[in-house]
């Protein structure tokens, strides 16, 4: 079983969106020679940079900056969680100023 490269998630995603659920899960049983072409529909619903639309029964791409992946350094330090609320990180007095700064 070749697993399938995230490279191919778009193209699966199109085949998904255009022909439908089961003509996505053949694609991958042919081409990937996958057993559980669902497992691999489901990883792409829950992958980052796609949504499942419920109502529409379609997967959408939604565009990621590596902002909105990865903390930079002054929200690492911050006392503060993604949800602005205080966390202060235990008893090591905020994580030593953030490693004495």
């Amino acid at each position: 079983m070749a697993n399938v490269k995230k490279q191919d998630y778009e193209y699966i995603v199109n085949i998904f969106n255009e022909s439908g659920d089961k003509a996505a899960q053949e694609y991958i049983a042919t081409i990937y020679g996958n057993k559980a072409p669902r497992g691999v529909i489901s990883r792409i619903k829950k992958a980052p940079g796609f949504k499942y639309d419920e109502v529409n029964k379609k997967i959408i791409k939604v565009n990621f900056t590596e902002e909105k992946i990865f903390m930079g350094l002054d929200e690492l330090c911050n006392n503060t969680d993604s949800k602005g609320k205080d966390s202060s990180l235990s008893n090591d007095s905020g994580l030593r100023h953030c490693i004495l700064n």
